[in-house]
């Protein structure tokens, strides 16, 4: 007897797992890898070669998302009460003077 249809459980047994590795996109990666570790000599001696100080920031500004996230805005909307690393403190010794 066939299952009945939007009884939650999908598809048994097919397709590809979730969160298994792509075999050709760990391939590229690997490659690419593989290509900038060989020339990374080349490019320290290039990029040192280089005697504008603009183009040396614009290079470092392209790099460094490769090395560090990115941040994310953060808005406050005003509606919990912020309290300080001082208002904790005061707190803490009213909490202390009371006992």
């Amino acid at each position: 007897m066939a299952r009945p249809k939007g009884d939650g459980k999908g598809r048994q047994g097919g397709g590809r797992q979730k969160g298994t590795p792509n075999k050709r996109t760990k391939e590229v990666r690997d490659l690419i890898t593989n290509f900038v570790e060989s020339k990374w000599d080349e490019f320290l001696s290039n990029y040192d070669s280089i005697e504008d100080p603009e183009k040396k920031c614009a290079i470092m500004l392209q790099l460094l998302p490769y090395i560090s996230p990115k941040m994310a805005s953060v808005e406050y909307k005003g509606e919990a009460p912020v309290k300080t690393f001082k208002d904790e403190l005061d707190e803490l010794s009213e909490e202390k003077t009371r006992k």
